[in-house]
């Protein structure tokens, strides 16, 4: 627990936890953008606390309702992506890079099968249906946890039979 070990739940007021909030962690993560959500994430658990304890009869009321709303949301940042006309380029950047040849290849089949990169890398022979060109992903190795079935397209058999493999 920390600073707060000390702390009765009952004495957790907005104005205090805010103060120390801004003391501890402004610096750290206000400040830096990447961190913003930190900060967020905090207050939602200060908050779950104080609700818990209205909810059990711990306190009367909850003062650290909307205790987020006196830090700045953080602004969503979405990865950056791919252009179509980079795609020569990142091919011509794979084929002469210096990295081992299964993970060029495992690049290339997320590239050509357009799943997530733990699924791509986790990619097992038996799960392949190379007559029909489809590959049947199982459902544990989802993340939605649903079977699920790509259709390989026709450069993919090069990839899974590659010699180097």
């Amino acid at each position: 627990m920390g600073c707060f070990s000390h702390c009765q739940v009952s004495s957790l007021w907005s104005y205090k936890r805010i103060r120390i909030m801004y003391t501890v962690l402004m610096y750290h993560f206000v400040w830096i953008p990447k961190y913003r959500h930190k900060v967020k994430r905090l207050c939602q658990r200060l908050n779950e606390i104080m609700v818990y304890a209205v909810n059990t009869g711990l306190v009367d009321n909850n003062p650290l309702e909307g205790i987020n709303k006196a830090y700045q949301t953080p602004v969503k940042q979405h990865l950056p992506t791919l252009k179509p006309e980079q795609l020569p380029t990142l091919l011509k950047t794979l084929a002469f890079a210096s990295i081992k040849t299964t993970t060029r290849c495992v690049i290339e089949w997320q590239l050509h099968t357009m799943v997530r990169p733990s699924e791509a890398a986790g990619a097992c022979w038996d799960e392949i249906d190379s007559e029909n060109s489809l590959w049947n992903i199982p459902a544990e190795r989802m993340k939605s946890k649903k079977p699920h079935i790509v259709p390989l397209s026709i450069s993919c058999p090069w990839l899974y039979q590659s010699p180097s493999l």
